[in-house]
């Protein structure tokens, strides 16, 4: 009979790095966007912006150990199938909150272009009331006399 060496399972560490690098991005990306809808969700999109930094750091470190996982290191998901599954059900989270997320950006845009239409409005019909220039571009009477004052009559 051969001697047998012990069957120990073997962890490639630069693969378990690699997993639990981008485990650790999906959780903290996943953290901020829902810090961003939280504050969204209180009625203060403008607060949104001290995220922007953080949450466009985490995606692009998550799209380079994605990209690096699936074309060099798909086999050390097969080799630990249950964190396997913590990162598929951690990736799902993720693009609720994310779904979440646009939908939220998607009504604070709108409303504040509802804001900005209001007070484009104002403007106009202030302007159509009080407007230098007549239809023909005469300067109305009023505006030629109202640089002598409110009381023009004598």
């Amino acid at each position: 009979m051969l001697p047998s060496a012990p069957l120990i399972h073997m962890v490639d560490t630069q693969h378990a790095d690699l997993t639990e690098m981008l485990m650790s991005v999906v959780t903290d990306l996943t953290e901020v966007i829902e810090e961003e809808n939280a504050l969204m969700a209180e009625g203060m999109p403008a607060a949104v912006t001290a995220t922007i930094d953080r949450k466009l750091e985490l995606s692009d470190a998550y799209e380079d150990l994605y990209a690096e996982l699936v074309e060099n290191r798909r086999d050390c998901l097969t080799a630990d199938p249950a964190f396997a599954n913590r990162l598929m059900e951690a990736v799902l989270h993720l693009r609720e909150v994310t779904t979440e997320n646009m939908a939220r950006l998607e009504a604070a845009m709108q409303a504040s272009r509802r804001r900005v239409e209001a007070v484009m409005a104002a403007m106009r019909s202030t302007i159509a009331e009080d407007g230098p220039y007549s239809a023909k571009g005469e300067v109305p009477i009023g505006a030629r006399l109202a640089a002598f004052g409110k009381d023009f009559h004598a």
